[in-house]
């Protein structure tokens, strides 16, 4: 998940460890920190916002790809304003 965080914490979950950068650094962090018992304190007070968070496919475990955006494909053909200040132009 996408964090910014204001202060640092440090989230534990046992082995696990994770101290967020603070001073509204963006970074990567691991998904199993919103399961600490700190994690939704400093989110009620905004010192920590979720910017993104990955969704997982259910039962695989894995993250779930987002489909690609379609491109609308270009144009075969000029729009006829261009084709109109083209000609202006000449």
């Amino acid at each position: 998940m996408l964090i910014l965080t204001k202060l640092k914490c440090r989230f534990a979950l046992g082995d696990e460890v994770f101290v967020s950068a603070g001073g509204n650094a963006i970074q990567t962090a691991p998904d199993w920190i919103n399961k600490t018992t700190l994690f939704p304190l400093v989110v009620k007070d905004k010192s920590l916002i979720v910017v993104e968070q990955q969704k997982v496919v259910a039962g695989s475990g894995e993250p779930e790809h987002e489909p690609e955006i379609d491109k609308e494909p270009e144009p075969e053909h000029e729009p006829e304003s261009v084709k109109k200040t083209a000609a202006k132009r000449k």
